[in-house]
């Protein structure tokens, strides 16, 4: 496992969703490195939102990582906006 080596950004992605934003440098991971999953966790190390890359990801060739995870908002005391 790999930490990146800024903290990740939160921004709104559009009203209702954010994206948690993620970059580090390839240098500075290990060499070969081959993504196959992007965790963000939180103050404790918990893992909080897991994503997996299916085949994994090379970074050959590569001079930055960069990871978006985008989550949508609800609030509960809102009225529905999608129905089954």
């Amino acid at each position: 496992m790999s930490v990146f080596t800024e903290s990740a950004r939160i921004v709104e992605v559009r009203p209702g969703r954010m994206g948690l934003l993620g970059r580090t440098e390839v240098l500075a991971l290990p060499a070969g490195q081959v993504v196959g999953r992007v965790l963000a966790l939180n103050a404790d190390c918990t893992p909080l939102i897991i994503s997996s890359i299916n085949g994994g990801l090379t970074l050959d060739g590569a001079d930055v990582f960069e990871t978006i995870e985008i989550l949508r908002l609800i609030n509960r005391g809102q009225p529905r906006t999608e129905f089954s």
